[in-house]
C-alpha cells in the first residue's frame, strides 16, 4: 500500500471526472437534437434552408409551445377586431403580436418581423394589436390611436406608418406624427380629424383590454397559434418559434 487513497476518494478527480460527465451529456443532447433534425429536415418535415442555430433553437422553441393549451375562447379573444395584417389568412400559423408604439423592445423586433414576414408571406399569418402600456410610456395610447387612424385609411399606408413610427422614437409630437402621415400619403384632413377626436380609440382599449385578458403583461407578446411567448426576439429566434408553431399544427 503506498498511502495514496483511491482516485475516487481524492476531491480533484472526482470534480473533473464529475464536470466530464456533464459536458459529455450536453455534447450528447446536442448531437441528438442535430441528428434528428436534420433527419426531419431530409424527410421534408422541416424546410431546408435553417441555420444551425435555428435548428438548435427548436428544442426550446417546441418546449415553449407545448407548455400551454390555448382555448378556442382565447384564440378568438387575441384575433378579435379589425387589425392591420400581413401574410396568408389561410396559413397553418397565425402570429398575433401585441405592440406598445414607445417600447424599444417593440422596436428592435419590428425589422424583425417584417423581414419575417416578407420571408413567409405565404405560410404565416400576422395580427398586429395594440397593448399601449401608459404607465412605462404616458404618450403611448395616442401614438397608437393616430396609428389606427392611418389604419382606417388604408393597410398598405399604415404600415408606411408603422414602420416610420420605429424608425424614431422620439418623434412623438403631433408635428412629427402628422409629418410621417403626410408622407405615408394619407388624407391628412382625415387623419387630422379623427386624431383630435380620438376616434379610434375604442378599437385601441378593446385591444388592450384583450391583451390584458390573454395574459399579456409587457410588450411585444406573441401569440404563436394562441400559445404565448414573451418579449422581443431575434431573427434565429423568431424562425425557429414559427418552425416549432408549425409542426404543432400538423400534429394537431
Amino acid at each position: 500500500m503506498d498511502g495514496k487513497r483511491p482516485w475516487y476518494r481524492r476531491p480533484l478527480p472526482l470534480i473533473g471526472s464529475i464536470l466530464g460527465l456533464i459536458v459529455l451529456g450536453f455534447i450528447g443532447y446536442i448531437g441528438f437534437n442535430m441528428v434528428k433534425y436534420i433527419y426531419l429536415m431530409k424527410s421534408g418535415k422541416i424546410p431546408q434552408g435553417l441555420t444551425l442555430e435555428q435548428i438548435s433553437l427548436l428544442p426550446d422553441a417546441e418546449t415553449i409551445l407545448s407548455a400551454t393549451h390555448p382555448s378556442d375562447s382565447l384564440i378568438s379573444t387575441i384575433e378579435s377586431g379589425v387589425n392591420p395584417t400581413l401574410g396568408n389568412p389561410s396559413a397553418k400559423v397565425k402570429i398575433v403580436e401585441f405592440v406598445d408604439y414607445d417600447c424599444p423592445f417593440c422596436q428592435r423586433t419590428a425589422n424583425v418581423m417584417r423581414e419575417f414576414m416578407a420571408k413567409h408571406a405565404d405560410d404565416a399569418y400576422l395580427i398586429l394589436r395594440d397593448f399601449p402600456i401608459e404607465e412605462l410610456h404616458p404618450a403611448t395610447k395616442d401614438i397608437s390611436v393616430a396609428a389606427r387612424c392611418a389604419f382606417l385609411q388604408s393597410q398598405d399606408k399604415y404600415w408606411v406608418f408603422h414602420d416610420m413610427l420605429y424608425e424614431n422614437l422620439s418623434a412623438r409630437t403631433p408635428d412629427a406624427l402628422a409629418l410621417m402621415a403626410q408622407r405615408a400619403g394619407l388624407d391628412m384632413q382625415a387623419f387630422n380629424q379623427c386624431v383630435s377626436s380620438k376616434q379610434t380609440l375604442p378599437e385601441v382599449d378593446k385591444s388592450y383590454a384583450d391583451a390584458v385578458s390573454a395574459g399579456g403583461r409587457g410588450t411585444p407578446t406573441f401569440f404563436f397559434n394562441g400559445h404565448k411567448v414573451d418579449g422581443a426576439m431575434d431573427a434565429d429566434h423568431f424562425e425557429a418559434m414559427f418552425q416549432a408553431a408549425v409542426q404543432l399544427a400538423e400534429q394537431n
